[in-house]
């Protein structure tokens, strides 16, 4: 999985500053060019990638039509997918029970938070249409519309993708209340900046979610593995009729879980 979230971008702005960035790389060094390679390579797909072990499946129908979801949202539900899976099918498979349990709470309060504010702006959107004397909004139409059928693995990968079917369907609010002259230029792309920046910061957290979980399950690994060692090492001196010398290494090695970890880092 990569780690890195530098590669995320939040619109054609920052698109193009990551562009100058790395020309301004691979004209400082031609190696970067490679390297600059290898990282686009390494981004996934949100419509091909498939978790390594066998997993259950569903598979979601979805059009998306505003120009700032067409661009960005396959490689922030690529990225949602792949660390949700990891968050809700690898850690509690590892038998980290509770650890999955507090996972669980914040990806619950997080999602949470961003489908109310959703709905919140949404809601707004209507009332401030109805005083401007629109009773509807019609149902949205853009004229470069996709549709995709994406495999949904995990239960916030659900959430998540319905979170970016609604904002692609707030956009819509948004550009036809400002083709009626209900919302200025300027509140426009306020609130179309705001909402890709939601989204991108939600992933980033989950993002370090899985990082800080996956270093936990590093050091409980490590631990075991050393408390293995001891037990090896205690049971050979036994067979051997040693005193308590590697007896004694052994167990100093399973005292020290977190010190092996950072090392191992």
């Amino acid at each position: 999985m990569n780690d890195s979230t530098n590669e995320l971008s939040m619109g054609s702005d920052v698109d193009l500053e990551d562009a100058s960035h790395d020309d301004i790389e691979i004209a400082q060094d031609p190696r970067n060019a490679e390297r600059q390679a290898r990282k686009r390579q390494r981004r996934i797909d949100a419509l091909t990638w498939v978790p390594s072990e066998s997993t259950a499946r569903i598979m979601q129908s979805i059009e998306i039509g505003s120009q700032p979801v067409r661009k960005s949202w396959n490689e922030v539900f690529a990225r949602a997918q792949s660390t949700l899976h990891m968050l809700q099918q690898i850690v509690p498979s590892s038998g980290q029970m509770e650890q999955s349990r507090g996972i669980e709470q914040v990806l619950n309060d997080r999602l949470t938070a961003l489908e109310t504010d959703l709905r919140a702006e949404m809601e707004r959107l209507r009332h401030l249409a109805k005083h401007e004397g629109i009773e509807t909004i019609p149902p949205k139409d853009f004229t470069q519309s996709q549709s995709f059928d994406v495999a949904i693995y995990t239960q916030g990968a659900a959430r998540y993708l319905r979170v970016i079917v609604n904002v692609d369907e707030l956009f819509w609010m948004i550009d036809y209340l400002w083709i009626q002259g209900v919302l200025k230029n300027d509140h426009r792309w306020q609130l179309t900046n705001q909402w890709k920046k939601k989204l991108w910061e939600n992933v980033m957290a989950i993002t370090q979610l899985w990082k800080r979980a996956r270093s936990a399950l590093r050091e409980t690994q490590l631990a075991k593995n050393a408390k293995l060692a001891a037990k090896r090492n205690r049971t050979e001196s036994k067979v051997t009729g040693q005193d308590g010398g590697e007896s004694e290494e052994g167990q100093a090695v399973a005292d020290a879980p977190a010190e092996i970890a950072a090392a191992a880092a």
